[in-house]
């Protein structure tokens, strides 16, 4: 219907306005606006999105390793010192558990020892 298409027309004018900061739409604005976002620069030059890719890897692969290690800065070993450290403490949890679930030897009754009939 008309009404439909004109309010659907009015909506997609507001939200790309919004989106980049301009009253009318040329042809390009929506990606100038997105590399804008992306890169955190009002202009473009050749190689800024690679530049902005590299520092998000960087800053994602940086948040990580401090998730793991809990430390600040990276040293070579850190990563392998750490989840060697973190499987040992789980394995050691997972035993201490497993121990726990063990049947004492205080019934008497030896590990090597088979049950006695009842007589």
């Amino acid at each position: 219907t008309g009404a439909a298409m004109s309010k659907f027309a009015s909506s997609l004018t507001y939200n790309v306005s919004n989106y980049t900061g301009k009253e009318t739409y040329e042809f390009g604005d929506i990606t100038k606006a997105t590399v804008s976002k992306i890169t955190g620069k009002e202009s473009y030059e050749f190689g800024d999105l690679s530049k902005a890719a590299v520092r998000k890897a960087s800053e994602t692969a940086s948040s990580t390793v401090k998730q793991i290690t809990g430390k600040d800065e990276y040293q070579f070993g850190d990563l392998t010192r750490s989840l060697v450290s973190k499987i040992r403490g789980n394995a050691s949890s997972e035993q201490e558990e497993d121990d726990e679930l063990k049947p004492s030897d205080e019934g008497g009754e030896g590990e090597d020892e088979k049950p006695k009939p009842p007589a």
